[in-house]
């Protein structure tokens, strides 16, 4: 595993942009790489167990991890699916039309980062830092942000599913737009988050959503109301 990564750093350093980018995709299959784990001296049960087991590399996946904050800024169109970016420091990275599906972000600072047309199935955002993200005509299938902190962010015209997890999510200021909320009853957005939002625009709902929120929080009712031109909640087809 070692002469694996001496060999990536190799050829990383010496490409040009395109070829890093394809380079790139190859970090997960680096860090989910597992060695032969590390007998300890005068215990010898564990020279039996380096036979027996193994584990992944924790130093070469930190170390992976590095190369990804290091060019932060030119991630558009990777492919970084499968990779454990959690704890990453990427605030500002430009992630725009990557796939990040089954990316491990648990805990990552992601705030001001671009996810333009991101592909997001099943991404992990539990407990992360994504404040004044932008979250635009991305496919958010069954991506969890628990926990996260999403204060400011756009979340717009997103794919959501019945399995996408918001619970206890920080949506303060958050603009929602274009999303199907209808869903809500599943993914734990409740009625409570939503009011700290700043925008529902274009948002479906269903009826009884409607009629919590417009009691709760009526200016943010007005927010639905303004591209819709109904009293009644917009429920889509």
């Amino acid at each position: 595993m070692e002469t694996q990564t001496t060999g990536f750093f190799t050829q990383f350093s010496s490409s040009d942009e395109i070829s890093k980018k394809y380079l790139l995709r190859r970090i997960a299959s680096i860090q989910n790489g597992v060695t032969p784990i590390k007998p300890e001296l005068f215990v010898p049960y564990t020279v039996i167990q380096s036979f027996l087991f193994s584990e992944k590399n924790q130093l070469i996946v930190e170390t992976m991890k590095g190369v990804i904050e290091d060019n932060k800024l030119k991630l558009k169109n990777v492919i970084l699916n499968n990779s454990d970016l959690s704890e990453a420091v990427l605030e500002g990275a430009t992630m725009s039309m990557a796939n990040l599906s089954y990316v491990n972000f648990k805990m990552a600072n992601l705030s001001h980062v671009n996810f333009e047309g991101a592909t997001l199935l099943d991404t992990d955002f539990s407990g992360a830092k994504l404040i004044f993200a932008k979250i635009l005509k991305a496919d958010l299938s069954s991506a969890t942000f628990e926990n996260a902190d999403l204060t400011g962010a756009s979340i717009e015209k997103c794919n959501i599913s019945y399995a996408t997890n918001f619970k206890n999510a920080d949506i303060s200021e958050a603009k929602l737009i274009g999303l199907d909320l209808s869903l809500t009853e599943e993914n734990s957005l409740t009625i409570e988050q939503l009011c700290t939002a700043k925008s529902l625009k274009d948002c479906k709902l269903n009826e009884l959503q409607y009629e919590l929120i417009k009691s709760q929080c009526p200016d943010l009712a007005l927010t639905i109301k303004e591209k819709n031109n109904k009293t009644a909640p917009y429920m889509g087809q």
